[in-house]
């Protein structure tokens, strides 16, 4: 099934890109990845799971749709995972 088989809200809503990655050209590549940390944000909130990343001081942080901002105990996990 290739690209031309959806319709362009598809296309967007599915995740395929209007142009693959070597047909860009590098200041649409450039964008494409500044545009990445948005688009995976408000995924993550429309499936109803938060954005969890490591932090400058190494601490795990949740960030929910909410607005909530949780640090994740890693004690736990690490004594779960060994």
């Amino acid at each position: 099934m290739g690209t031309d088989d959806f319709k362009d809200s598809e296309l967007v809503s599915r995740g395929v890109l209007e142009k693959s990655l070597q047909e860009m050209t590098s200041n649409e590549r450039e964008q494409w990845h500044k545009a990445l940390p948005g688009k995976i944000r408000e995924h993550l909130f429309s499936i109803g799971q938060p954005l969890v990343y490591e932090n400058e001081h190494g601490d795990f942080i949740a960030e929910y749709s909410d607005g909530r901002i949780e640090e994740l105990d890693t004690k736990k996990w690490q004594e779960f995972i060994s």
